[in-house]
């Protein structure tokens, strides 16, 4: 499968363009991979796709389906080994309707409101993806614990 790499590390997008929407515009999906694997925390490669029409590949502890759908994105945890992924990714490209689905959800979302707005925004977001109440007992081992893993090495 054909990779495209954006950033310090690869290509660069062309001056005054947003790269996201660049990017966006170009390719089918974007890999949103965690730099630590800790839960609770979600790379801001993850939130700044979802208003560009491409689909997030995740990787990371996250539950994702927190701040959308699962059916918003790919989680690469789900897959056994790259090749699987990627005979995934090469199905639901050339599946319309499969890709188109990925986007459905965006249907009950309301983006690029002000940026006033925005928190607010997002608890009423987090309101209605998840009701499980959310306790925690001991606020030492909490903030405390080692909640970060070494990544899967996949063959």
């Amino acid at each position: 499968m054909d990779v495209k790499i954006y950033g310090r590390c690869g290509n660069q997008c062309p001056e005054n363009v947003d790269c996201r929407e660049f990017i966006g515009k170009r390719y089918y999906f974007f890999l949103s991979f965690e730099n630590s694997l800790c839960t609770d925390y979600t790379t801001e490669k993850f939130f700044s796709v979802l208003e560009h029409p491409i689909v997030p590949i995740v990787y990371g502890r996250t539950d994702y389906s927190t701040f959308i759908p699962s059916s918003g994105f790919i989680n690469v945890n789900k897959f056994s080994n790259f090749t699987a992924l990627a005979q995934y990714l090469k199905k639901v490209r050339y599946d319309k309707e499969k890709y188109l689905s990925y986007f459905s959800w965006k249907k009950d979302y309301v983006w690029g409101v002000s940026q006033l707005f925005t928190p607010i925004c997002d608890v009423c977001l987090r309101l209605h993806l998840d009701s499980t109440p959310n306790v925690i007992d001991d606020m030492d081992a909490w903030w405390n614990a080692n909640t970060c893993q070494a990544p899967k090495l996949w063959r």
